[in-house]
């Protein structure tokens, strides 16, 4: 990280943000965070040939990179807020009734809290995970419903499916 912070020093070329949602274009898109942290100093040079994932940055690092000094302050600030209303939400959950609302919220928290707490690095590879953890914890209980006029009800903190009589 030095020795990037060294040659960035010498072209201070902002991202103003860019990267954080590059990793959403598919392919070698010069702003995907991967991409671009390899080739700040030359951009829009071609990587089809470099075996690397690109540099791994701390979030204070890609805060500096986007919006210099401001943004050392402001992106590890949003990310942490993001985190802790996440973090204050799971905690609300009753999650110790059901270890299957526990695993539910977990797979949330890991799939889509992980995304949005680390919005600096969005990914398009990340889409599919959320989507299948979505349907899991929100389309499946759907699906299943033998008659779905009929409304999924709450009952004492559990779901329950108003079709099936008891």
């Amino acid at each position: 990280q030095l020795t990037f912070l060294n040659g960035f020093y010498g072209h201070e070329n902002y991202t103003y943000g860019r990267t954080f949602v590059g990793g959403l274009v598919p392919g070698n898109y010069m702003w995907n965070p991967s991409v671009w942290s390899i080739t700040y100093d030359r951009l829009g040079a071609d990587i089809s040939e470099t075996m690397s994932g690109g540099l791994r940055f701390s979030v204070s690092m890609w805060g500096y990179a986007s919006f210099g000094w401001f943004g050392v302050v402001l992106v590890p600030l949003i990310s942490g807020v993001i985190s802790g209303v996440i973090i204050s939400m799971v905690r609300r959950l009753p999650l110790n009734k059901s270890l299957i609302a526990a695993s539910l919220a977990m797979t949330l928290y890991g799939t889509l809290g992980k995304q949005l707490v680390e919005f600096y690095m969005m990914s398009i590879h990340s889409i599919p995970t959320i989507g299948c953890a979505l349907f899991f914890c929100f389309g499946y209980a759907r699906i299943r419903r033998i008659n779905k006029d009929q409304p999924v009800i709450q009952d004492q903190g559990h779901t329950v499916d108003a079709s099936v009589t008891p």
